[in-house]
């Protein structure tokens, strides 16, 4: 479809400018700074949540305090990726939530109660163009490389695991820095 050629081109274009080598060199536009994790959910909450009502989604969020020091727009796309993941592989009435808090780290994660990812494929969706065998739709296999990138760029962790009671799947991009969450 044109608007799935035009989304695979807009992730193309993302994983083309993360690594560009200008970027560690810090330009503008790719600077880390301290923010809160909450201001990151609520901008993808905010951006997904017709879509998701529309799909018969229960799309929330958990919040916890946390500070995450990252390219704002980055960690958005990133969070946004999983969320989208997420309600596209969750089937209707099911529930996707997004969380951050600070577990000692901070983290940003998405849980949700879809078809979830076999256990033997798990590293492998993290691989540009790799689509898993449950995959539907007409994805580009892009969308959780940029996560991964975004994670690696920022010294995270990326984890997907099940979700509870081993139905849908837990993604987790946990921050190695312990950074504490500003005073309120």
């Amino acid at each position: 479809s044109l608007h799935g050629r035009a989304h695979a081109r807009l992730r193309a274009g993302v994983l083309g400018r993360l690594n560009r080598r200008d970027l560690l060199q810090d330009p503008v536009g790719f600077r880390k700074l301290p923010q809160t994790a909450l201001a990151v959910v609520e901008a993808v909450l905010n951006e997904r949540i017709a879509t998701a009502d529309d799909a018969g989604i229960d799309l929330g969020a958990q919040v916890e305090p946390a500070c995450i020091r990252g390219v704002p727009w980055l960690l958005a796309e990133a969070l946004g990726n999983l969320a989208d993941n997420a309600v596209t592989y969750t089937p209707r009435g099911g529930s996707v939530t997004l969380r951050c808090g600070h577990d000692g780290h901070p983290f940003l994660q998405v849980t949700d109660t879809g078809s979830g990812i076999p256990p033997a494929e798990r590293e492998r969706v993290l691989d540009r163009f790799h689509r898993g065998s449950n995959a539907r739709g007409d994805g580009s296999g892009l969308g959780l490389a940029i996560v991964q990138e975004v994670a690696h760029l920022h010294g995270a962790s990326l984890t997907v695991a099940a979700g509870p009671h081993g139905k849908g799947t837990i993604v987790t991009m946990q921050f190695r820095a312990a950074q504490q969450p500003d005073p309120a």
